[in-house]
């Protein structure tokens, strides 16, 4: 499974969120490139607005 059918899968909106593959920040262009391991980190931040 690659970073991107996992969004997908999660139902992620990739446009709110950042990903850290194994501690590196990924652009969303690599997301179909990256396929996912065993013992891979994977981080997903979400950005939520307040105030």
């Amino acid at each position: 499974m690659t970073i991107a059918q996992l969004v997908k899968e999660k139902g992620l909106n990739p446009n709110t969120i950042i990903i850290e593959y194994n501690q590196e920040l990924v652009s969303q262009e690599k997301w179909t490139e990256i396929i996912l391991q065993e013992n891979d980190r994977l981080e997903i931040l979400r950005f939520v607005g307040g105030g």
